[in-house]
């Protein structure tokens, strides 16, 4: 069952400046539903969510066989974007965890929007909930959540 969602955007460059938001790096949290602690406390002191999707290679320190293309962080590594890239039917969604808690994620191509789908304490099956994601198992829920998000931080 997933237990939060957060939805993840490239600012305009508008509220970027308003906001005092150097990065064009940077996705804010637009939306929200649900809840989750482990996510939430990643605020910084003006009440933004951010994060940064940055290179693996740069953050990670492990086995380049084991090893996703892209983290996402916000000062620290958050948790690492597994995708297929050998499938491009597939390529817009990833999996990662948190905490306790598993990710599931939808991305678009230049990762400048993220969904983020938490689903709590299953941090260590949640690349078998990815096979459920990918085959539509979430759908019902993850429209439900998207129909009653609401902003994270009024820009």
């Amino acid at each position: 069952m997933i237990t939060a969602y957060f939805k993840f955007e490239r600012l305009s460059d508008g509220l970027r400046m308003a906001h005092k938001i150097r990065s064009a790096a940077r996705l804010d949290c637009i939306g929200y539903a649900g809840n989750s602690t482990n996510i939430e406390r990643l605020k910084n002191t003006k009440g933004h969510l951010a994060v940064y999707p940055s290179p693996c290679r740069e953050v990670v320190r492990s086995n380049p066989k084991r090893r996703a293309e892209v983290c996402l962080t916000n000062g620290n590594n958050i948790t690492s974007l597994f995708q297929d890239f050998s499938n491009q039917e597939l390529f817009n969604f990833a999996w990662g965890d948190y905490a306790s808690d598993g990710l599931l994620f939808l991305v678009n191509n230049d990762y400048t929007q993220i969904e983020c789908f938490v689903l709590a304490n299953t941090a260590r099956i949640v690349e078998s909930q990815f096979d459920r994601f990918i085959d539509g198992g979430f759908d019902a829920e993850i429209e439900r959540l998207r129909a009653t998000a609401r902003p994270f931080f009024n820009y």
